[in-house]
């Protein structure tokens, strides 16, 4: 593989990954500035778990 076609896919894959953490970020802002009125407590239950499962598949940073 060329030099120049490495260099592309590796800022391709760096660039990639700073956006997904970057809008990962930006999601946790907006969900904590959020005021939700929950109607049914089975709803409220099933998105706390899975932001729960969100946070354990996050990878520490």
């Amino acid at each position: 593989m060329p030099f120049d076609q490495a260099r592309q896919q590796i800022s391709d894959r760096v660039v990639t990954g700073k956006r997904a953490e970057e809008f990962t970020k930006y999601l946790a802002k907006l969900r904590s500035q959020a005021i939700i009125e929950w109607k049914n407590d089975e709803v409220k239950k099933a998105f706390e778990q899975g932001v729960a499962q969100q946070a354990k598949a996050a990878p520490a940073s």
